[in-house]
């Protein structure tokens, strides 16, 4: 199965880079989206899929598309493809209970999903940022905060549903809170002069540890420092770096 999507996922890619009209990469899009849903709806009644996989896929897709769709050179584009596809065909390998191999047991499956949401969380912002950089106005900075700030609550949301097994409702008010707080970021951030690639890296760092930040709030155990010094460290030297370069500018 996982080969077959990842496959899938490449010819997708392919038509819609090879042939950018209207009448290849809508029906490529659908196609696509159906093939995965058929497959995830017709063995969801005797296969266990693990929570989280089919709603991961179908952002992904939807991430994949409109990324490749604003980032000009080439290479990136191809580069960005294959992987988007390999992960699509990991993700349906390892997405249903029992098919756990030794090297990527539940916690790494899950660590990758995280880090799969993560991407989706730039690509989504980074065509969110695109469409405020080439239609500049009030209307598209209104759909840069909303869309980006809803889009960053939701998936914060989806990753906190992954790492515990809590009520759903006090994270739904943690992730409305993200919502407010990252719209806030999006409103500064903007006001930086780069490329809409970069600002969208800058939003989805704040946010992921924002994001962190609060699901170490809802662990039971205390934070084992130890363990986060080398992501502590590479943090504090991008927020210098940010300080010394970029802070002027806001």
């Amino acid at each position: 199965m996982g080969i077959g999507t990842a496959l899938i996922s490449g010819a997708a890619l392919f038509l819609m880079q090879a042939f950018p009209v209207n009448t290849v990469f809508w029906p490529a899009l659908f196609v696509w989206l159906a093939i995965f849903s058929f497959i995830y709806f017709f063995t969801k009644s005797h296969l266990d899929w693990k929570v989280g996989v089919y709603s991961l896929a179908i952002t992904s897709i939807f991430a994949l598309t409109g990324l490749i769709g604003v980032i000009e050179v080439p290479f990136v584009r191809t580069t960005i493809s294959v992987l988007g596809a390999l992960s699509l065909g990991l993700l349906y390998s390892f997405g249903i209970e029992g098919t756990i191999v030794t090297w990527l047991s539940k916690k790494p499956f899950i660590r990758f999903m995280m880090i799969f949401w993560v991407f989706n969380a730039y690509a989504l912002s980074t065509l969110f940022f695109a469409f405020q950089t080439f239609f500049p106005g009030t209307l598209s900075f209104i759909v840069l905060l909303l869309g980006g700030g809803c889009m960053y609550g939701a998936i914060a949301l989806m990753i906190w549903r992954m790492y515990f097994s809590t009520r759903i409702e006090p994270l739904y008010v943690w992730a409305s809170l993200m919502i407010f707080v990252t719209m806030e970021c999006l409103w500064v951030i903007h006001l930086l002069p780069f490329a809409y690639p970069v600002l969208a890296f800058f939003a989805t760092w704040v946010w992921y540890l924002i994001h962190l930040l609060a699901r170490f709030h809802f662990t039971k155990r205390d934070i084992i420092w130890k363990k986060q010094h080398n992501f502590i460290i590479a943090n504090i030297i991008l927020f210098i770096l940010i300080l010394l370069f970029f802070v002027k500018w806001v």
